[in-house]
């Protein structure tokens, strides 16, 4: 069993470059948290998805813990650039067999 992460947010047109440039760090993070199958794509102008598998429901709530806290040095730069930073973000989990 793993537990497949869709995340998906909204960028600020002004700071797409930025967030494409701290989103590399991003990526390259995820496979420490036991992540695999990493995607990371455009939907639409402003609009941004992020699909990995995590192995357990554990690493999926450690994840989504740091996921939102404005200080993690990773992910809490991220709050700058999206709109409504990243108390906005849509984050949805599904356990797959």
């Amino acid at each position: 069993m793993s537990i497949k992460i869709f995340i998906e947010y909204k960028v600020k047109e002004s700071f797409i470059q930025q967030y494409e440039e701290q989103m590399e760090k991003v990526l390259d993070s995820l496979p420490s948290f036991g992540a695999r199958q990493i995607e990371w794509f455009q939907n639409g102008k402003q609009h941004y998805i992020e699909t990995f598998s995590l192995p357990t429901i554990s690493h999926f709530v450690a994840f989504r813990k740091m996921r939102g806290e404005k200080l993690n040095q990773i992910y809490g730069c991220l709050d700058q650039f999206m709109e409504g930073g990243i108390d906005n973000i849509q984050m949805h989990a599904v356990k797959v067999k």
